[in-house]
């Protein structure tokens, strides 16, 4: 192994599989800040901001510890890591962020191909489309190496997505979709047979695990933002301007609240029932689910499920179908359940509070 002038930082990188622990080497070799480690003429890892004490490094596989060197080089300076179960809101969010900061969002893996608009790997190592998730060529342009980037992975959803790829970041922004209608969104988009509604409620648990609890990123500052909110004009401008004030894009890209607005107002037709997430339908979601579903997501995943405020839904879809009466002796098929039903509706406003609520900016 050969050392560069400016010496090597050794630090364990620690792989984080679903719900484990598995060390992929006792002691891996990175370059110093602002410098990219050269493997046989392949770039395998960059030492933005990386300590010795780090339990991962940014973007540093198992391998990067035979017969590299370091070189200078530029490197993108900020990284917002934008981690989603998929169909739960990731494209859709990226699309809306799009229009509001005129920057095309990027990924760890080249998404699709359009003639028009293709997916190129940028100088910073992730893939994007010159104008973006949204074609608007006249309105989005690719990144500079200055600019924050918002970077998209599955992972661990996508295993093959590493987790370390989109390196530590300086926040964690996320989308969450209660896991059952989640469910039937990916279905409809990627029929998996293989795996069922009771097995995805388990993994959609771990993946919240696996980012808020696990590992490093659960130390970040994080934004989360439901994928049944964005069907409301009004949540969807206080989401994103909130989340514009805490990552520092409003000072960067000069964005006020006006902008957010007219952005928002330019989004996305017909958004409630292209994704099957109108309000009404959510309330009614009990008739596209079965019982022993409905009380296996809430065994398997009920701290998240009441971290996001579904927890209320939930119990009043099991209410409905179990058929229980109310004291009207109604079912909720008759129109019962009123008070149930009112309760899941003041939880799911309320929930909508975390939007409204200062934010705590990741550069003070």
């Amino acid at each position: 192994m050969r050392a560069s002038a400016d010496g090597w930082v050794g630090a364990v990188v620690v792989g984080l599989l679903l719900g484990s622990l598995r060390v992929q080497a006792a002691e891996v070799q990175t370059c110093p800040a602002g410098q990219r480690c050269q493997y046989r003429d392949v770039g395998c890892g960059y030492g933005v901001k990386v300590q010795a004490d780090h339990t991962y490094l940014d973007l540093i596989p198992p391998f990067c510890g035979k017969e590299c060197f370091c070189r200078v080089e530029t490197i993108q300076s900020e990284k917002i890591v934008f981690p989603t179960v998929p169909r739960s809101g990731n494209t859709w969010s990226r699309s809306i962020l799009e229009i509001i900061t005129g920057r095309a969002s990027e990924s760890i893996f080249s998404e699709g191909r359009n003639k028009s608009n293709p997916v190129a790997r940028r100088a910073s190592g992730f893939y994007a489309r010159a104008c973006g998730q949204t074609h608007l060529c006249k309105d989005v342009r690719a990144n500079k190496m200055e600019d924050i980037a918002i970077i998209k992975t599955h992972h661990p959803w996508i295993r093959k997505n590493r987790f370390s790829v989109p390196g530590i970041g300086t926040m964690l922004l996320m989308t969450t979709r209660n896991p059952l209608d989640n469910y039937l969104a990916l279905m409809r988009y990627s029929p998996n047979k293989s795996i069922g509604p009771r097995a995805f409620a388990m993994r959609w648990n771990n993946f919240f695990n696996f980012w808020l609890k696990e590992n490093v990123h659960r130390n970040l500052p994080l934004q989360v933002i439901r994928f049944e909110d964005l069907v409301n004009r009004e949540t969807r401008i206080n989401a994103f301007w909130h989340f514009i004030q805490m990552s520092g894009l409003d000072r960067q890209l000069n964005i006020d609240r006006d902008r957010v607005v007219q952005s928002i107002d330019h989004d996305l037709v017909a958004v409630a029932e292209n994704n099957h997430v109108g309000f009404k339908s959510l309330l009614e979601g009990w008739k596209n689910h079965k019982l022993a579903d409905v009380e296996a997501a809430l065994a398997s995943a009920g701290d998240w499920l009441d971290q996001f405020g579904y927890t209320r839904l939930y119990q009043y879809w099991r209410t409905c179908l179990r058929d229980d009466v109310d004291e009207h002796g109604q079912t909720c098929s008759a129109g019962g359940h009123q008070k149930e039903l009112e309760a899941v509706e003041l939880d799911l406003f309320k929930w909508r509070e975390h939007y409204t609520a200062t934010p705590t900016r990741v550069h003070p």
